[in-house]
């Protein structure tokens, strides 16, 4: 496979691989930030590279795991432990589509959360989100997926 072939197999592994590198950096309890830089990587680098073709698209992959880990630092940052439970009560208790939204007065941030589907995958129940924030007064969006932990109670981005 080459990059300036129709697959985009390389620069997907580049951004996975960049990703996991973020992560793997952390002391065994990774950070928030680390977190929210590793999932919003991944997702900016799936998002990049749906642009461009060849080098263009190895660029845009590149661009995108760069931004999205941002963002994602930025918002993985801010959360707190009660962002974090608002968070875990909405993909707990609502419906698919059944948004649940919060200021938070001591980071002066806002978060709207809307989970998706329930299902499984690998024996772990999972779903699908929409997470809108505003930060700074900087909207910001993430799409992600959470998993219930293997006890069962906390949910963790995945």
């Amino acid at each position: 496979m080459s990059l300036s072939g129709r697959s985009n197999f390389p620069a997907l592994a580049c951004a996975l691989a960049i990703a996991a590198g973020l992560l793997a950096a952390c002391e065994t309890t990774p950070s928030r930030e680390a977190i929210g830089t590793g999932v919003g990587a991944v997702i900016g680098g799936v998002l990049g590279s749906r642009f461009g073709s060849g080098a263009g698209r190895t660029a845009a992959t590149i661009g995108g795991v760069v931004i999205g880990g941002a963002i994602g630092n930025v918002i993985g940052r801010r959360m707190d432990e009660e962002d974090r439970r608002r968070m875990s009560e909405a993909l707990s208790h609502n419906s698919a589509g059944q948004s649940s939204s919060w200021n938070n007065a001591s980071t002066a941030a806002s978060y709207t959360v809307t989970p998706g589907q329930t299902y499984v995958r690998d024996g772990l129940q999972c779903r699908n989100f929409t997470q809108e924030a505003i930060i700074d007064g900087q909207p910001r969006t993430i799409n992600g997926t959470a998993c219930r932990r293997a006890e069962g109670a906390d949910w963790e981005a995945s």
